[in-house]
C-alpha cells in the first residue's frame, strides 16, 4: 500500500497538484469535516461512474483502461485510484468558483472576500454552473489524455469506438454533467442537512485572494494543457497524423472563453448587492452616491435688495 501511494505521487504530479489545492482550500472555505466529505463522496461516486463505464459504456461512453501503464498504483476494479481522487479535486475546484463567480465580491487585492449565503451555495444554480465549468474544463483534458502515451501521463485508455471530438465520444461530456452534478449535488445536500443541525461551515484559516483560488486552479489547467499541446507540437515522437494543431486551435478557443466568462462574471460579482449594505453606487436626490454629503446649495434670496 505505501509503495502503491509512493507510485501515485511520483507518476502523477497534475493530480497530486489538484488534491492538494481541493484540500488547502476546502479546508480554508469550509472546515475538515465538509473536506474529508467531498474527498469521500467525490472519489466514491467518481470510481463508480468510471467502473460503470468501463462495463456498460455509462455515462461516459465505453472505454478501456490500459492496467499495465498504472501496474503498482493504486487501483480498485480495473479503474485506477488517481483518477477517481481527481473527480474530488475537479469538482469541488468547479463548485468553489460557481460560488465566487455567483456572490457578491468586496475587498481589493489579497483581502478579497465573497459573501455568499447558505440559500446559494445549496442552489440549483451553484449547481448547475458547477457541473457547466467542469464540463467545460474537461473538453481541453480529454483530447490530450487520449494521447498520453506520447507524454508523461502515459497510455491510460482508449474509447472503443473512438468519438467525433479528436477520438473523444460526445457523451463523454455529458457523462461529466452527470457525474458533476451527483458529487456537487450530494455534497449540497450533505452541507445543508449540516446547516440546519447547527453545524455551519467551520474554516480552519483564511487565504490570501481566497475567492479567486478556485477560479485560478482552474486556469492553470488550462495553461497546463495548452503547454502539453505545445510540447507536443515540438516532439518527434507524435505521428504527423495527429490533429494537434486543431487540437490546439480548440484549446485556445476554449480557454479565451473560459477567460471571456470568468471575467466578466467577476466584474459583474463586485457589482452584486450585499444583504444589508447601502449601495455605494445609488444616488439620492441630489444626484450625488449615497454616503456622500452633497455641497450644500447656494442660498437664494427670498427678496430683491435694496437700491
Amino acid at each position: 500500500m505505501i509503495e502503491a501511494l509512493r507510485l501515485m505521487l511520483v507518476n502523477r504530479p497534475a493530480v497530486v497538484a489538484n488534491v492538494l489545492a481541493f484540500v488547502v482550500l476546502a479546508l480554508a472555505e469550509r472546515g475538515v469535516a465538509r473536506t474529508a466529505l467531498w474527498l469521500l463522496t467525490g472519489t466514491a461516486i467518481g470510481w463508480f461512474m468510471e467502473l460503470s463505464s468501463t462495463r456498460t459504456g455509462v455515462p461516459f461512453g465505453f472505454y478501456v483502461y490500459h492496467t499495465q501503464s498504472f501496474a503498482g498504483e493504486l487501483s480498485a476494479g480495473g479503474v485506477p485510484l488517481f483518477a477517481s481522487f481527481s473527480f474530488a479535486a475537479l469538482t469541488y475546484l468547479g463548485y468553489s468558483a460557481a460560488c465566487t463567480l455567483l456572490s457578491p465580491l468586496r475587498g481589493t487585492g489579497a483581502a478579497i472576500r465573497r459573501h455568499e449565503s447558505d440559500a446559494l451555495v445549496t442552489s440549483w444554480r451553484v449547481l448547475l454552473l458547477a457541473a457547466l465549468l467542469i464540463a467545460w474544463m474537461d473538453t481541453v483534458i480529454d483530447p490530450l489524455t487520449l494521447l498520453g502515451r506520447y507524454w508523461h501521463l502515459g497510455d491510460l485508455y482508449h474509447y472503443d469506438p473512438p468519438g467525433p471530438h479528436f477520438g473523444v465520444p460526445l457523451r463523454n461530456y455529458g457523462g461529466w454533467l452527470i457525474t458533476s452534478l451527483t458529487i456537487v449535488g450530494t455534497n449540497q445536500l450533505i452541507d445543508g442537512w449540516l446547516r440546519r443541525s447547527g453545524r455551519p461551515p467551520a474554516p480552519l484559516y483564511a487565504l490570501p485572494f481566497q475567492p479567486l483560488w478556485s477560479v485560478g486552479g482552474q486556469t492553470g489547467t488550462y495553461i497546463y494543457m495548452i503547454g502539453v499541446t505545445l510540447y507536443l507540437l515540438g516532439s518527434d515522437a507524435v505521428p504527423p497524423s495527429t490533429p494537434l494543431r486543431p487540437i490546439l486551435h480548440s484549446t485556445l478557443a476554449l480557454t479565451a472563453g473560459y477567460a471571456a466568462f470568468t471575467v466578466a462574471m467577476i466584474c459583474r460579482a463586485f457589482r452584486l448587492p450585499v444583504a444589508g449594505e447601502e449601495n455605494p453606487h445609488e444616488e439620492n436626490s441630489y444626484g450625488v452616491a449615497a454616503g456622500v454629503s452633497p455641497a450644500t446649495p447656494p442660498e437664494i434670496p427670498t427678496h430683491a435688495p435694496r437700491a
